[in-house]
Parts: structure tokens; C-alpha cells; sequence
């Protein structure tokens, strides 16, 4: 009875081995994948948002009713906020009625939380001092490269993770990554918060 035991432990922890080794190899091929991926050419993020159209963008973000026609997924709610964004920068800064406007369509899009913590008043102010700040220093706004959802290893069907780089003129980007949450009651996806990563 005792050798019959043995045998059973040293099969079973074979079995152990031989899983914790498929689970590494898997594990290594995923990281290996990710870093030979190649890095987005920002000529295409360029190419893409300086072919829209502000007039006609504007027209659609107003035209906008977010009861109806919120986005589905988390990476339709990210393209549109990125164009509020592009939008609001790219935007005559002394027509504070369209930038208004559209801040609050991209407000729509943030998490109860998120919106609780930027009142409208003092995030237009914020924003207006931003864009000028951005005028000054010569810091024109030129594309925007959007990640693929990358869903949160511990709830992917309510959690994923968005990068975004933003390139300006003169070769600088800004790199952030998006949290997008999905609200249990409505089942809309929200941005809950967001942090700028160094590349």
C-alpha cells in the first residue's frame, strides 16, 4: 500500500509539472507576440484625423443624442471621445458655445464617478486655459493613434484598457492608457479614469 501511494504522487506530480510548464511556454509565446507586434506608424493616425472634416464633425457631435445613439463597445465609445477631443483642439478657442457643446457630448462618456469629480464650469475653464496653452507653445495637435480593448485579465466582460498616443507637431506624442469600465445597470462602457504612460 505504501509503494502504491509513491506511485500516485510521483504521477500526479509529473501531471503538475508537465501543466506548470504548457502554462509557461503558453505565457512566453503571449509576451513574445506582444513585444514583436509593430509599433503603430503615427503617419497613419495623422493621415486619418487630418482627413476629417471640422465642419461636418461638429455638425455630427451636436447633432448627437446620447440617449439614443451611445456607442456599443468600448473601442466605439474611445473613437468617439477621440473625436470630441480632436475637435475641442483643433476648434476656434473663441467659439466657446461649440466647444462647450461638445465637451458635454464627451462628458457623456465618462464614469458617474469621473463626472461627479469635473464640474462643467471648471472643466471648460481648464480646457480653455489648456488650449491656448497649447497655441502658445506651438504644440498643434496632428493625430491620434488608437489602441485594440485589451480586456482586464480579472473581468474581461466589464473592465478593459485603451491606449491612446497623441502626436503634435515636431515629432512629440503623449501616450495614456484608457480605463473603460462597463456600467452593470445599463450595460453601457464608461471611462473611468485615465493615466499617461512614458514610453
Amino acid at each position: 500500500m505504501i509503494t502504491i501511494a509513491k506511485k500516485k504522487t510521483k504521477k500526479s506530480g509529473a501531471l503538475v509539472l508537465v501543466i506548470l510548464l504548457v502554462i509557461v511556454a503558453i505565457g512566453t509565446a503571449a509576451v513574445f507576440m506582444i513585444a514583436m507586434r509593430p509599433p503603430p506608424r503615427p503617419v497613419d493616425a495623422i493621415a486619418e484625423f487630418t482627413a476629417i472634416d471640422l465642419e461636418s464633425l461638429r455638425d455630427e457631435l451636436l447633432a448627437l443624442d446620447m440617449e439614443h445613439d451611445y456607442p456599443v463597445d468600448p473601442e466605439d465609445v474611445m473613437r468617439l471621445f477621440n473625436q470630441t477631443f480632436w475637435l475641442i483642439y483643433n476648434w476656434d478657442m473663441d467659439d466657446t458655445y461649440t466647444i462647450l457643446r461638445v465637451l458635454q457630448v464627451q462628458r457623456e462618456l465618462y464614469s458617474q464617478a469621473l463626472y461627479d469629480l469635473n464640474p462643467i464650469n471648471r472643466q471648460l475653464s481648464r480646457l480653455l486655459f489648456s488650449i491656448e496653452e497649447q497655441h502658445r507653445a506651438r504644440l498643434e495637435l496632428i493625430g491620434i493613434h488608437q489602441g485594440q480593448p485589451v480586456p482586464d485579465r480579472f473581468n474581461p466582460q466589464d473592465r478593459a484598457t485603451i491606449s491612446i498616443i497623441r502626436y503634435m507637431m515636431g515629432g512629440q506624442s503623449f501616450h495614456y492608457d484608457f480605463h473603460m469600465f462597463k456600467r452593470p445597470d445599463s450595460g453601457r462602457w464608461e471611462i473611468g479614469f485615465w493615466v499617461e504612460t512614458v514610453q
